[in-house]
């Protein structure tokens, strides 16, 4: 939990300083959020290539888009400013740890993206980050169509390139607590099956605790 309160911090601390820095010193602390989370709160080569695969796919599709017209910014040019790119890199640190909610069920990403994306960009618009050529509203209801899509393709990708020892924890918590339900759910019947006192429940129920806690110690 506190870890995912910190990447939320650090990505929105990020944000600011993309969105209202640009391409200026700013962008030094919006790249010390990123290192700080890469060196203290998910330390592993997954996560670096994640970051990497975010950047350049969500780059790429903001630069056709610039080219497009849909996008227009004070610095001109093919490429998307580098801040953009940063604050790409920045969301892609969110996918596995404060958003990682949006994986499953998988309308939650679509649900996210529609709303979510368009106002980013439209809160960047506001604060003279950057235009719209083609006006407000369509350019909002173009994004909202084209984000529902592209955050559910960054969750899928997120959780393919989710580290290993992450899947085996999830996978491993899932299986002690089954093991741990199974050996209760005997407990308790030996004590109906032996007409044990009512007030000895309360050391079954007592026993649930026990098998987890040994199971995550062995």
């Amino acid at each position: 939990m506190l870890k995912n309160l910190a990447n939320a911090g650090l990505f929105q601390l990020g944000w600011f300083a993309c969105v209202l820095g640009g391409n200026s010193p700013w962008l030094l602390l919006a790249a010390g959020a990123l290192l700080v989370h890469l060196l203290f709160i998910s330390r592993s080569l997954a996560e670096v290539r994640l970051v990497v695969v975010v950047c350049v796919l969500g780059s790429t599709v903001d630069s056709l888009l610039l080219n497009a017209d849909v996008f227009a910014f004070k610095q001109p040019g093919i490429l998307i400013p580098f801040w953009l790119m940063l604050l790409w890199a920045l969301l892609a640190i969110t996918l596995n740890h404060c958003l990682a909610w949006t994986a499953k069920p998988w309308w939650r990403a679509v649900l996210l993206g529609a709303i979510g994306g368009p106002l980013s960009y439209y809160a960047g618009q506001r604060l003279g980050a950057v235009q719209f050529p083609l006006g407000l509203w369509p350019t909002l209801a173009g994004l909202s169509l084209l984000w529902a899509g592209l955050f559910t393709v960054l969750v899928a990708v997120a959780a393919r390139l989710r580290p290993v020892a992450q899947q085996s924890y999830i996978l491993r918590a899932s299986f002690i607590w089954q093991t741990a339900m199974a050996d209760f759910t005997t407990t308790s019947s030996e004590c109906r099956t032996t007409r044990t006192q009512p007030r000895s429940y309360g050391s079954c129920y007592e026993g649930l605790y026990t098998c987890v806690h040994q199971h995550f110690h062995t």
